[in-house]
């Protein structure tokens, strides 16, 4: 308000200022970094721990 624009303005003049910089980014990964492994969203198993109760019993 004390520039004369309306403040919901800023948020498309920061989306504007802000894009190149992400555009960068994505090509630099793209042709810079290793592939990152794809996990088929389908065939996949879990390892890990088996699943716990998060709950506590307080009265024990």
């Amino acid at each position: 308000a004390d520039l004369g624009m309306n403040p919901a303005a800023f948020n498309g003049i920061f989306m504007i200022a802000r894009t190149p910089g992400l555009v960068a980014h994505a090509i630099e990964e793209q042709t810079r970094e290793k592939p990152m492994r794809r996990i088929d969203p389908v065939n996949h198993g879990y390892d890990g721990p088996p699943p716990r109760s998060l709950t506590t019993n307080k009265h024990e």
